[in-house]
């Protein structure tokens, strides 16, 4: 049976090189680590892919969008990837506290 994760920490992107590796390091140095995290990627044009594709850990899934859908369908998208109990949802921009 698969493991259903308690949070789906969900991170719709677009442009974020500038941001990307704060926030998910952010997200890695929590002691809490039920979770899944899904990045769905709208098709980006700098080297937020490139950037998020360097990070070896299981919990991890990037979506690369074919084109731009805009901001809320990337978000939609980004939800319906989810498995977890609970969505977070988290721009790419921001960080958790440690």
């Amino acid at each position: 049976m698969k493991h259903i994760p308690f949070f789906s920490i969900c991170i719709p992107t677009w442009n974020s090189e500038k941001y990307i590796v704060e926030c998910l390091d952010s997200i890695f140095s929590q002691d809490f680590s039920d979770y899944e995290l899904i990045i769905v990627d709208n098709n980006s044009t700098d080297k937020t892919v490139e950037i998020v594709k360097h990070y070896k850990d299981d919990r991890l899934t990037i979506y690369q969008n074919k084109k731009n859908i805009g901001v809320a369908l990337n978000h939609n998208k980004c939800m319906a990837y989810a498995n977890g109990k609970y969505i977070h949802m988290l721009s790419s921009d921001d960080r958790y506290q440690d």
